[in-house]
């Protein structure tokens, strides 16, 4: 009787361990610059279907001192 309740105890635990990498959660994505987080107020950083991962870049280029611009007629943004 023990033997058996190892073994279940064993497939347990090894059932518990596989399944961990599924059952991760899912953090969100922290963008610094110069030991500084930017804050997205409008739009969060997030990592796409092939594995991408999408950060709205005006927030990032004016942490790095760039000049940002959206032109909306030509849909265009100039760094």
């Amino acid at each position: 009787m023990k033997r058996i309740a190892r073994i279940l105890t064993l497939a347990l635990i090894v059932t518990c361990l596989l399944s961990l990498p599924t059952l991760a959660i899912e953090l969100p994505i922290r963008v610094v610059v110069n030991g500084t987080k930017i804050n997205f107020p409008d739009a969060e950083p997030f990592i796409d279907e092939n594995s991408r991962t999408q950060v709205p870049i005006r927030f990032v280029g004016e942490a790095l001192g760039a000049n940002v611009s959206w032109d909306g007629n030509t849909k265009k943004v100039t760094i």
